[in-house]
């Protein structure tokens, strides 16, 4: 099974640093709790709040 990409790569080129490290806080604390690409989508929506 291929292995998702880490987290470091997923940042966005626009995104700003604040909203990065919030963005990123988040995925690192709920890796493995749930599927890679619901926690994707649900972080790209808390910092959308």
């Amino acid at each position: 099974m291929e292995q998702p990409p880490p987290i470091e790569d997923i940042r966005k080129i626009f995104e700003p640093d604040l909203q990065w490290n919030l963005r990123s806080a988040f995925i690192e604390r709920n890796e493995g709790k749930i599927d890679r690409i619901k926690l994707l989508r649900m972080s790209d929506n808390l910092v959308n709040m």
